[in-house]
């Protein structure tokens, strides 16, 4: 395992709370942050509820990524903190369109132009006392975005298929399910037809989502994980990567029928806010459909194992790129018939000089000629946001 060190930091004015590089623009990355107001009672004795009430401010910091460091092009001050934001992966119909969760219950949408966030408009999709904690583009329709609030609710908003974020357009709200706690995470399937959840009530859950106005929920764990469930990343129909407070990264067995399963886990030493695929690699072996192979034979490729390489954000522990890689495995399907002596994970390389918790982090969109990934990831109470690399042919070698 390789201790990776910056090739650039800096200490910005707010707290970070999430990052994200522009795919289509992918020199451009945005910092979010939430700052706390602690608020003094202004008369003394005084038991008003508004006295004392805490506020939360923010900011969208916009940089270039250049010459392995970050080049500040603008800063926008916002009155409410920022708890999450993901560029629109619907090129085609928003363009560079940025959404961000923020801490008075709006959805915020900013357009990319001239390497300039210009605010397109304002969606409130609960009150204004309400966190919105995650937010998530549907992956195949550009009128749905999931996201969870402080209320415990998991919601899918919607607009008609003709219409666009940025206008002013009614925005529908269905609750899919709840949680007990705070829901911190949501996820859609590879085929968007569920969304998982997880919350701080340790229960991770599945929601088929055919009929927006009458989800059903499919399954509800509350077994796997010994603390709160923090991230989600699907990696296939019947796999999927949990973070949680206790600290461990899981892969979660998910058959259609039976009971959902821990295939293989790890200690990364803080807990797993936020994950990020980095890269996927499948090993094939030829086989003949007819037992002995010849030259003329009808030849079937057999995936005998595959690997995913991951970037964790660990809170406390900061940064940890993590690799997911399955053992040799005779079968057409490389699912079928799994068992966690199939499945371990490791600890590749780690990024440690954040000195508080790593909330947000996430890649450059492409790597560069020689096969390396540049990182910008960020700490909260120190104010802290570094750019590093990571060889990706580490994880391809081993």
């Amino acid at each position: 395992m390789s201790v990776i060190n910056s090739t650039w930091s800096s200490t910005i004015e707010q707290p970070p709370s999430c990052v994200a590089f522009c795919p289509q623009c992918p020199e451009i990355v945005v910092v979010g942050t939430y700052l706390l107001h602690e608020a003094e009672n202004t008369q003394t004795g005084s038991d008003s509820a508004n006295d004392g009430q805490q506020t939360r401010t923010g900011t969208l910091q916009l940089f270039r990524c250049k010459d392995l460091a970050l080049h500040e092009l603008q800063a926008v001050a916002l009155s409410s903190a920022v708890l999450d934001i993901e560029w629109s992966p619907h090129v085609n119909e928003h363009g560079n369109l940025l959404v961000v969760a923020t801490s008075t219950g709006s959805l915020d949408f900013y357009k990319l132009e001239n390497e300039q966030l210009k605010l397109a408009n304002q969606h409130q999709v609960s009150g204004s006392d309400v966190l919105v904690l995650d937010v998530l583009w549907h992956p195949v329709l550009s009128n749905i975005i999931g996201i969870t609030s402080s209320t415990g609710e998991v919601v899918l908003c919607s607009i008609k298929e003709e219409s666009r974020w940025p206008d002013n357009v009614d925005v529908k709200l269905d609750v899919v399910t709840t949680h007990m706690l705070e829901p911190w995470t949501l996820a859609f399937s590879i085929n968007g037809r569920e969304i998982y959840s997880g919350g701080d009530d340790m229960v991770f859950q599945c929601s088929t989502i055919d009929d927006l106005e009458a989800p059903i929920n499919l399954w509800r764990d509350r077994k796997q994980h010994s603390a709160g469930v923090t991230s989600i990343l699907p990696l296939s129909a019947d796999m999927c990567l949990t973070g949680s407070y206790d600290d461990h990264i899981r892969l979660l067995g998910l058959p259609v029928q039976g009971s959902k399963s821990v295939l293989a886990e790890l200690d990364l030493g803080g807990g797993v806010w936020r994950m990020k695929l980095l890269h996927v690699n499948a090993l094939h072996r030829k086989e003949s459909y007819f037992g002995e192979s010849s030259e003329n034979d009808h030849m079937s490729s057999i995936i005998t194992s595959r690997s995913y390489t991951i970037l964790a954000s660990c809170m406390h522990a900061g940064a940890r790129i993590v690799e997911l890689k399955q053992q040799h495995h005779d079968s057409t399907n490389a699912t079928q018939g799994m068992t966690a002596a199939d499945w371990h994970f490791e600890v590749k390389a780690k990024f440690v000089e954040h000195t508080s918790m790593n909330y947000g982090s996430d890649t450059h969109p492409y790597h560069t000629s020689d096969g390396k990934v540049m990182i910008v990831s960020s700490s909260f109470y120190d104010r802290r946001i570094c750019l590093w690399q990571y060889d990706s042919t580490e994880a391809n070698l081993a």
